[in-house]
Formats: C-alpha cells, sequence, structure tokens
C-alpha cells in the first residue's frame, strides 16, 4: 500500500492546514535528499503506517516530510531531483524574472518562454498519473506542448515583426500588457494538453483504504481541470503582480539613479511573490482529491459501494 496516498485519504485539510504543510516540504533541503535517505524513510513509514500528526516521534514526522516531497503518491516511484516539489521555485523564479524583462527581439523574448513552458511540461506529466500506454505518447505529449506553448507564447511579438508594427503604442502593448494574460492562458493549457491522456483514458480511483477500484475519465478530468486552474493563478498571479509593481518602482528617482539596484529589487520581488504563491497553488485543492461514486461513470460505480473514491490530482 502506497502511504503517500493513504496520508492524503486520511488526513483531511483546511486550505490552512495543507498551506503551512506545503510551506513545509517546499524546503529547498529535500531537493537533494538522496534514494538511500528516501528509502530509508520509505521502509519506516511501511514498517509504522502512522498518520503524521497522530505521533510525537521525530523520526517519523521527518520520515513523512521526506517521503510526501520526494515520492509520486500515484506510482510510488521517486520523483527526479529537478521535478521534485521543492525545485519549482529555485528553477521558475529566475525564468519568471527573465520573462518579465524588456525584450530586445524575438531571440531574447524565445529563450525565457521555452525554458519556462518546458520546464512546466516536464513538470506536469512527472507529478501527473501514470501514463496507461506506451511511453512514446508521454513523449510526443510533452515535445507537442512545448513547441505549441513557446509558439502562441512569442505570436505577438512575430505578428508585430511581420507587419512593421513599430509605433510606441503597439510596442508597449506587445511586449507589456499582452504578455501578463498569455502566460495566465497557457500556463492551464500547458497543463490540460500534456496531461491530456489522463481524462481521455482515465485515472486510478481508490477507495478509503487505497485499493484501486478502476479507471475513471470522469476523475481524470477533474484532476487535470484543479491542477490546470491553480497553474493559472500561479503564474497569472505572480506576474501580474511583478509587472505592477515594477511600473510604480521604475518611476521613483532612486532607481532610476542605480540601474543595478533596480534589477536586484525586482528580483527578490519576483521570487518572493513566486514563494508565495507557490504554496498557494499547491494547496488550492488537496493532492489526493475526493470524488464522490455517483459522479463517476456507471462501470466503476458497480464495482464498489463507496460513497466517496479517491484520486491523485497530481500538481
Amino acid at each position: 500500500m502506497e502511504p503517500n496516498l493513504l496520508f492524503g485519504i486520511r488526513e483531511s485539510q483546511s486550505f490552512v492546514q495543507r498551506f503551512l504543510h506545503w510551506l513545509d516540504l517546499l524546503d529547498p533541503t529535500n531537493i537533494l535528499l538522496s534514494h538511500e535517505k528516501i528509502k530509508t524513510a520509505r521502509e519506516l513509514l511501511k514498517s509504522e503506517l502512522t498518520p503524521k500528526d497522530d505521533t510525537g516521534d521525530q523520526k517519523i514526522e521527518k520520515a513523512w516530510k521526506q517521503s510526501l516531497a520526494t515520492v509520486h503518491p500515484d506510482t510510488g516511484s521517486i520523483i527526479p531531483k529537478l521535478f521534485r516539489p521543492a525545485a519549482f521555485l529555485p528553477i521558475t523564479g529566475p525564468l519568471v524574472f527573465l520573462f518579465l524583462q524588456k525584450y530586445k527581439g524575438i531571440k531574447a523574448a524565445l529563450f525565457p518562454q521555452f525554458f519556462i513552458h518546458a520546464y512546466n511540461t516536464e513538470f506536469s506529466i512527472t507529478n501527473g498519473n501514470i501514463i496507461q500506454t506506451k511511453y512514446s505518447l508521454e513523449q510526443l505529449l510533452g515535445i507537442s506542448t512545448i513547441i505549441s506553448t513557446t509558439f502562441f507564447g512569442i505570436s505577438p511579438l512575430l505578428m508585430m515583426k511581420r507587419y512593421s508594427l513599430k509605433g510606441p503604442a503597439v510596442q508597449n502593448v506587445v511586449t507589456k500588457i499582452l504578455p501578463i494574460p498569455l502566460m495566465a492562458i497557457l500556463s492551464p493549457y500547458n497543463v490540460v494538453v500534456s496531461r491530456s491522456h489522463e481524462y481521455q483514458n482515465g485515472i486510478r480511483v481508490v477507495d478509503k483504504n487505497g485499493n484501486v477500484v478502476g479507471l475513471s475519465k470522469e476523475a481524470g478530468a477533474k484532476a487535470v481541470g484543479e491542477t490546470a486552474l491553480s497553474r493559472g493563478l500561479l503564474f497569472g498571479s505572480s506576474i501580474f503582480l511583478s509587472s505592477a509593481f515594477d511600473y510604480f518602482l521604475e518611476r521613483t528617482k532612486l532607481t532610476h539613479q542605480n540601474p543595478k539596484f533596480l534589477m536586484a529589487i525586482k528580483l527578490n520581488v519576483t521570487l518572493l511573490l513566486m514563494g508565495l504563491m507557490v504554496p498557494v497553488s499547491f494547496c488550492l485543492f488537496p493532492q489526493i482529491g475526493q470524488i464522490q461514486r455517483t459522479s463517476l461513470e456507471p462501470e466503476i460505480q458497480s464495482l464498489t459501494e463507496e460513497t466517496d473514491l479517491f484520486y491523485n490530482r497530481g500538481l
């Protein structure tokens, strides 16, 4: 029985509790945890199978933290270091900062957008639900998502160059205003496309004991939809608030006298806002979601008498 899955089923938490829980899991040291330490923690949890809040044993609490921060709740496999939840902010934060800088051309705009969408795609696939078909589908979904989101992201610049739109008003709209709603739209689009196999083929739903009942497309659609909404909130809010702060900061005399100071302030503000929004977006919905049996397909309903079933929402 997968301990992380059972933890999500048994631990009913409020939004505030989930937020504090994610602050603990997003500790950067969790990125560096070795396979040996994780396996040791997992062996301890499998022998105890004790919910985190039911014991004061620090070893058990530490083992839960290490397991929840590094192990996939659906597959039970160790998540690669670069795609663990704790790695999300250190990687995407600087990329968002670069994304917010004034573009000097298409190539300058292409770099941050490509890597933001590439990382988001791989993060979504890695932390999503297991693919029931061949691995080549995962590769195809990842490549197509990265290409399409990057193209849509720089499409306003391509159109401006194609039609020789050089007016200052147009340039301000294309380089400063349009990127914000585009990123807010493309981020959830990224999740929907890269994890499309989940609502097309279904994901595993389990009972309160963690026993697999079957594959449900309804649960897959709910999981992808919740994750897409949280991802859009994360990037849309972070970029909008950072841009608004930059707008007022650039109009102060102090920053005009010291451009390096301005850049340092912008970077710190971006990281601060992202640092707040990452746990908010991760805890917006429980990672182990709950769905009523009556909301599932008839064939799933006939397999169990449980009122509520559970699924891995992913990140």
